[in-house]
């Protein structure tokens, strides 16, 4: 690990020393720009706090854990309580979080949390032992096991069942498990032969085991029945925070799209950051483990019906999720 530590910190070199011009998804002209405008000082007294999801909810910040560290303390951590708990007192600035949690967050206390963008859309795969599947219709009558029961993600995929004309709990036999990791168990003795798993899980498995294949992209089928991309994670921001500190914030959403258009079209660099945080083992396992995370950043007014089109999804099926209703027009940094 310190041998890639360093491979990563050289590597940072030569992507500062070129001032990010390969960074992004526009043009170097564009990039350049983008870090003009939001210009500070290098070095701050106190830097501002991110606590990041580990997998896809994080993933895009995983280049702030070693680029400009010295404005920006990143931490990742496993659950989404954890998170949320450094949110609320004050222990984390900006923060990751699924689209429901954030919602609920904000609900609950008041508006105490802001969504600065979203950070990835569907990151959900079916997996399948064989090649029967083709579409979301032809899981129909069978066998699959998944590991959300009860969440979000659970919701989402209902819906598009349901608008492929299937009943989730009549024309389906979906086996819960405890979590991700111990579904994914299951392909290693090769029991189960249609899974729903998200990044990195998904990636993992068809690295691991040959006899697996990608059979849908979740993300794909969702496209297919919304006008509206499948927002699943976002970053947030304490309004406190945002309110005292508006220079640094606009700094952050600046350097976040940068950050995630880095990942997304570097292909040979961008894995050094998952490696870094152990999110994977090879970099060429990240180099599947990136796409498949849909990371994308949504920012503005064009956050705001996509995220829409979920929390309605989750408020109709359980309210409970988001807090008990769709928050107001004060959830989004920017609009």
């Amino acid at each position: 690990m310190n041998n890639l530590k360093k491979a990563a910190a050289a590597l940072m070199a030569l992507i500062m020393l070129f001032g990010f011009a390969a960074c992004g998804g526009g043009s170097g002209e564009e990039t350049t720009e983008a870090l003009t405008e939001t210009a500070t000082s290098y070095i701050r007294e106190i830097k501002t706090k991110i606590a990041a999801l580990n997998g896809p909810v994080g993933f895009g910040l995983t280049k702030f854990s070693i680029d400009r560290e010295y404005n920006y303390e990143t931490a990742f951590y496993d659950t989404t309580d954890e998170v949320v708990a450094l949110l609320k007192n004050g222990q984390a600035d900006i923060a990751t979080l699924p689209i429901d949690a954030a919602a609920k967050l904000y609900n609950e206390t008041n508006g105490a949390v802001k969504i600065l963008a979203v950070n990835s859309l569907g990151f959900f795969s079916v997996v399948e032992k064989g090649e029967k599947i083709k579409s979301i219709k032809d899981l129909k009558g069978k066998t699959v096991y998944a590991a959300y029961q009860g969440t979000a993600y659970e919701n989402v995929i209902n819906y598009i069942f349901e608008q492929n004309g299937i009943n989730p709990e009549k024309n389906i036999d979906i086996q819960f498990k405890a979590d991700n990791a111990e579904a994914a168990m299951l392909t290693d003795s090769g029991t189960a032969e249609i899974l729903i798993l998200p990044e990195p899980y998904a990636s993992k498995v068809l690295s691991n085991n040959q006899e697996y294949r990608r059979a849908l992209d979740i993300n794909a089928e969702w496209n297919k029945i919304s006008e509206n991309k499948l927002v699943q994670s976002v970053v947030v921001a304490r309004s406190e925070y945002i309110d005292a500190n508006p220079d640094i914030i606009k700094e952050f959403v600046s350097y976040n799209k940068i950050s995630i258009n880095y990942l997304n079209t570097n292909i040979y660099s961008a894995p050094v950051f998952l490696l870094d945080e152990g999110f994977c083992e090879t970099a060429t396992l990240a180099t599947y483990i990136i796409p498949a995370s849909n990371l994308a950043f949504i920012g503005g007014e064009e956050m705001k019906p996509a995220v829409n089109a979920i929390l309605d999804i989750l408020n109709q099926n359980n309210p409970e999720l988001i807090g008990g209703k769709i928050p107001d027009d004060g959830f989004y940094y920017g609009v």
